[in-house]
């Protein structure tokens, strides 16, 4: 029975009086989110999926070498649409391994390749949960506490747009079940994986530094890399991917959907701060911070495999050039280590992690409020929090 009748009771208990109707109106609100926006006749064409397919789309019609080219996409965009028209392009801005993956639901009509898409990531989210249900073990919660990610906001954000962030969370949990069973080797190739989305590349050194036979997970890392390198050229040649870099400076910009005022990150803070004065600048910033980030993990690479493999995932997001409400999905990691470490700590240590528990489970709501980017420092402080935790 997956809501256990522990729960029940705890639920509808005395004690839990206050927060049974809060959970209950989340619930429905989760709930209406979904059904609202994928019966939505329009959600398939404000997907990021038209995206996707545009690169794809590309790929198939052989004209992989002009995959960064603006008006080759537009053309190829206005063709997925139809019969709808669009004025502005959604840019595909991800390596071609991604429109690699894509290219059989190509071949589909947009909004049948929408629902293969939802329930592909409906399906990828179980494997994830059934894993942590079997590696993760704590009775005191219940099952029920394996139904949390498919109520998590950003999960319904990464569904409803056909995001792929439930695979970046498969990959995350299997890099996590490596690292505990020290299978540094096949940790490393995992890790490599990351590199379908590339921002959390960044996560790779925080993994290095967490395997204990680096040098195997070095080389299982480097192996998949290069790999995967050479399938992208493979694909669009050295002049195709010469013009990735342009392309994404060209399309990072409101006209193209990037909008930093929906972001989490530090660039998107500096930002927000500080307008467009000294971009260059707080880039090479942001690189000394990564830098010393990295440097404090070191130091604290002793510690609980679960405080310092959440960190991680934190520290990654604020460090990405790129962090929306969907990419937020893979926060329920952290909430499930910290979920099962809760019992080994008591007193003012059991009860910020609770109240840490909770402020990652409803940040992502602040989307609501129309600019999150005043709030990334909240990363690297819950981040910094949980290196200093340590177990009673």
């Amino acid at each position: 029975m997956l809501v256990d009748n522990v729960f029940l009771e705890k639920l509808f208990s005395k004690r839990f009086y206050l927060i049974t109707p809060l959970i209950i109106i989340y619930s429905i609100f989760i709930v209406v989110y979904y059904f609202v926006f994928l019966t939505a006749s329009l959600s398939p064409l404000a997907s990021d999926l038209v995206s996707f397919l545009t690169g794809a789309g590309i790929i198939r019609a052989g004209e992989a070498k002009l995959l960064y080219d603006v008006n080759i996409q537009f053309g190829q965009q206005l063709a997925i649409v139809a019969p709808f028209e669009k004025t502005n392009l959604l840019p595909f801005r991800s390596l071609p391994l991604t429109a690699l993956m894509f290219l059989p639901l190509s071949y589909l009509p947009l909004t049948s390749a929408y629902w293969v898409m939802v329930i592909v990531n409906f399906m990828l989210l179980f494997v994830s949960t059934s894993l942590l249900a079997k590696s993760v073990k704590n009775e005191r919660h219940g099952k029920i506490i394996y139904l949390l990610p498919f109520f998590f906001l950003p999960t319904a954000f990464s569904i409803i747009l056909s995001q792929y962030l439930s695979l970046i969370f498969l990959i995350l949990t299997l890099v996590y079940l490596s690292l505990k069973r020290e299978n540094e080797f096949f940790c490393g190739m995992l890790t490599s994986l990351l590199i379908i989305k590339l921002q959390f590349i960044l996560f790779a050194p925080f993994v290095f530094i967490l395997a204990k036979k680096r040098t195997k997970f070095l080389l299982g890392f480097l192996t998949g890399l290069i790999s995967m390198l050479a399938l992208i050229f493979a694909i669009t040649g050295f002049v195709g991917m010469g013009r990735y870099p342009m392309f994404l400076t060209v399309t990072e910009t409101v006209e193209y959907g990037s909008r930093y005022w929906h972001m989490y990150s530090l660039g998107a803070f500096w930002q927000f701060v500080f307008g467009n004065f000294g971009k260059n600048f707080f880039l090479i910033v942001n690189f000394l911070l990564y830098l010393f980030s990295l440097a404090f993990f070191w130091k604290k690479k002793n510690l609980n495999l679960e405080m310092l493999f959440s960190a991680a995932i934190l520290l990654t997001l604020f460090f990405s050039p790129h962090t929306l409400t969907h990419d937020l999905m893979v926060l329920m990691l952290p909430v499930f280590l910290l979920l099962s470490k809760l019992r080994k700590f008591s007193g003012k240590v059991k009860l910020g992690i609770k109240f840490l528990l909770i402020s990652l489970f409803l940040y992502p709501f602040l989307i609501f409020t129309g600019n999150v980017t005043w709030s990334a420092p909240f990363l690297p402080i819950a981040a910094a929090y949980l290196l200093r935790v340590k177990e009673k």
